[in-house]
């Protein structure tokens, strides 16, 4: 099995993780620490529906150049492109984030995929 323990300073906007991965015989081990930028967050940005079954919206006052969705530990999943809504349909249970990207700036939200 896989343990995630989160870490978390959010004056610097930084998450760090690392895992255990837990063998069947009792052996674990640790990854190593990773540092997951979190970006600016700013209140204007809403994603709805939150939790998720099939369609995402990001709702703001802002032109949109890139939609994407990580996983939690930072692989990329779906992108789109000028877009206020993602198709999370295929995603499977669980939080995500979606990095929203307007112009130079990247801002990042979770969400949650039921």
């Amino acid at each position: 099995s896989i343990g995630c323990r989160c870490y978390r300073r959010s004056l610097e906007n930084r998450g760090y993780y690392r895992l255990k991965q837990l063998d069947i015989n009792g052996n674990y081990e640790y990854s190593e620490i990773r540092v997951l930028h979190l970006g600016p967050f700013i209140e204007n940005i809403k994603l709805y529906p939150n939790p998720a079954i099939h369609t995402l919206t990001v709702g703001m006052n802002q032109s949109i150049s890139n939609l994407e969705v990580y996983t939690l530990t930072g692989h990329l999943l779906a992108k789109t492109n000028h877009a206020y809504k993602l198709d999370v349909s295929s995603l499977s249970p669980g939080m995500y984030i979606a990095s929203i990207r307007t112009g130079e700036k990247n801002y990042y939200r979770r969400f949650i995929k039921q």
